[in-house]
């Protein structure tokens, strides 16, 4: 559910942003018994389909100010949506998945 809540989001990006190390970032993947690769599948969908309008926020309010801020910043949502996907590769979330699928 990491990806699909938008202040999870905006925390890394603000973190990364902030010039810390993306290889300091780690993905836990979470798996159901019987259900693995099914999972992973979902995963690796959400990790390289990531758009944030898709993103949820308790306070709908939060999302449509940080979507505007997202907007006003970047020009249109796919430039952010590259960057936050490019976040997820630099911390190599697909090791964690391979990890798993060779457990």
């Amino acid at each position: 559910t990491y990806l699909s809540r938008l202040w999870c989001i905006m925390e890394l990006f603000t973190f990364v942003q902030l010039g810390r190390e993306v290889d300091g970032v780690e993905f836990q993947v979470v798996v159901r018994n019987d259900s693995e690769e099914e999972d992973l599948h979902a995963v690796e969908e959400a990790f390289n389909n990531f758009d944030a309008r898709t993103c949820s926020c308790f306070d709908p309010a939060d999302k449509e100010r940080m979507l505007s801020i997202i907007h006003a910043a970047f020009g249109n949502m796919e430039r952010f949506n590259q960057e936050v996907r490019a976040i997820f590769r630099t911390a190599r979330w697909r090791d964690e998945v391979q990890q798993l699928r060779q457990a």
